[in-house]
């Protein structure tokens, strides 16, 4: 995903032995993340006040969306046996309402639904991004049915995430009646 000689990186993180330990890091801050990013927007808005206005920049990437998820048309609505994981996930999207928090495992399940379910409602959809915690979705949904309770959870996860990993979720939702 990143290209190390060129990607510059900064880190804030509440623990000072985990700066740089997974990348080295341009700057690292030792700091609640939710007040440092809060103290960066609010310094960000003095030097830009009115944001940063890129049209042609917009219209590109809604060119590439649109080309990439032209790509995987055909795949989404592939009848074949066994289902074709963009299938699953175009089917899933059809039943769920927009505002069902979604949490997923690592693997393409949580890479595909970055690249290709659509988010239309902000804070719905909780993964690891490049952390690989096998097991973070089957039991992460608990967690997050416990913070909504009125709405849809679901996790997409695959054998490794679920099987191996953690199977005793099902039984803490059982038992806690999550």
């Amino acid at each position: 995903t990143f290209n190390m000689e060129k990607t510059k990186f900064i880190q804030i993180d509440i623990d000072p032995m985990e700066i740089g330990r997974n990348y080295p890091v341009e700057i690292g801050a030792i700091a609640d993340a939710k007040a440092a990013l809060k103290q960066i927007l609010d310094e960000a808005k003095k030097i830009c006040p009115n944001g940063i206005d890129r049209p042609e920049l917009r219209e590109q990437i809604a060119k590439v969306r649109a080309e990439f998820k032209a790509s995987y048309h055909d795949l989404s609505v592939d009848d074949r046996f066994p289902m074709t994981p963009q299938r699953i996930l175009k089917d899933v999207k059809d039943v769920l309402p927009a505002n069902a928090m979604i949490t997923t495992d690592v693997g393409w399940n949580k890479n595909g639904v970055a690249q290709q379910y659509e988010i239309l409602e902000p804070g719905t959809i909780h993964h690891t991004s490049g952390l690989a915690t096998m097991g973070f979705g089957a039991c992460s949904v608990l967690g997050v049915k416990l913070a909504a309770p009125d709405r849809v959870c679901i996790t997409l996860t695959g054998d490794g995430g679920f099987g191996a990993a953690n199977p005793s979720c099902i039984a803490t939702a059982v038992e806690q009646n999550i």
